[in-house]
């Protein structure tokens, strides 16, 4: 897709074509990653990430996978393990549990099932206590990860400081059919293998492996872990359809390709699903790409991780860059931009 559309520019102006090539692979440089060199500021960031959701306040940005989430809710969470119980077996991003809830046990499946969702392509992974694992019956669970300790730390700082790189996972329950049932929500490696306590473990089948000892599983993981391009990343995510219509100039979008407007919305979501300018979610909701939102979205204030990358327009007074008499910034998307 993404060659379709600078194809289109380029045949009228391969300058702004190549300067549109430059943005999409450059703009994680440009202010977008966590800072990487002062782990004291990013631990803090992640533990008041889990301050902010023990309150039951939104969270503005999610760590460290930049991706900004509009629905985390009961009705979200419902629909997701519903979906997930569907699965005939346990797969390798997937882990079924009743109470089991040993903190090793648990610090090793988010090693293992963040590298497993990586493999597999999945933004991300999950734990399900309260689901029987065989027949995947909801059955409730006791385990209670929002009161558990270690010692005098709580289960997930704990679980926290024994991971690297750091990981913000999240502890998420909910009712269903009057049973308690507890997520905990992994996001994929990204840039590499997620340890914990400096192993690295790794899915196959249902069984968790050391990935030391899988050597070709091992350089299969890194050669994933290298090709996951900064666009295919999400912007926003769980969504519905409407919010994905709501937010992106979609009209705009078949234009430039010289395509006529689907008819209807679904088929309108399927055209931009297939061109990987949206995706769809384990709960059958909908997530914009990076791509996607730099491309075509109506304000780029609304992607949180994105917010203030639009386009600024400088016209500077002479030849040199010592003094401007005008400044614009805008908030459409690079293309749309491009063709106002």
């Amino acid at each position: 897709m993404i060659r379709s559309l600078l194809k289109y520019v380029a045949c009228k102006n391969r300058k702004e074509a190549d300067e549109i090539r430059k943005i999409i692979y450059t703009v994680n440089a440009i202010g977008l990653s966590e800072c990487n060199t002062n782990a004291c500021c990013r631990d803090f960031s992640l533990n008041i990430a889990f301050q902010m959701d023990k309150a039951g306040l939104s969270l503005h940005r999610s760590l460290p996978g930049k991706r900004f989430s509009i629905m985390d809710n009961e009705e979200y969470l419902v629909s997701l393990i519903h979906e997930l119980c569907k699965f005939s077996q346990e797969c390798a991003w997937v882990e079924f549990k009743q109470n089991n809830s040993e903190k090793r046990e648990i610090g090793r499946y988010l090693s293992a099932l963040s590298n497993s969702a990586m493999l597999c392509g999945k933004s991300s992974a999950y734990v399900v206590w309260g689901v029987q694992d065989q027949t995947h019956e909801i059955v409730g669970t006791t385990f209670d990860p929002f009161t558990q300790k270690v010692g005098n730390e709580e289960l997930e700082n704990w679980l926290l400081q024994r991971l690297s790189p750091k990981l913000y996972f999240r502890f998420q329950q909910v009712s269903i059919q009057k049973k308690r049932v507890v997520v905990l929500e992994i996001p994929a490696a990204a840039k590499h293998p997620t340890s914990f306590q400096n192993e690295e473990f790794i899915r196959v089948g249902s069984y968790r492996k050391k990935l030391k000892d899988l050597p070709e599983i091992e350089r299969e993981l890194w050669r994933a872990l290298d090709q996951t391009p900064f666009e295919a990343l999400s912007a926003i995510e769980r969504i519905s359809g409407d919010k994905v219509l709501d937010l992106l100039d979609y009209p705009n979008y078949f234009d430039l390709l010289q395509l006529p407007l689907p008819d209807g919305r679904q088929a309108i979501i399927s055209a931009l699903e297939k061109d990987e300018i949206i995706s769809i979610d384990d709960a059958g909701l909908y997530a914009i790409t990076n791509l996607g939102a730099i491309l075509f979205a109506k304000n780029l204030d609304q992607f949180q991780a994105l917010k203030g990358k639009a386009v600024r327009v400088i016209q500077y007074d002479g030849e040199n860059k010592i003094q401007h008499f005008a400044r614009r910034a805008g908030v459409k998307g690079m293309l749309l931009v491009l063709r106002d």
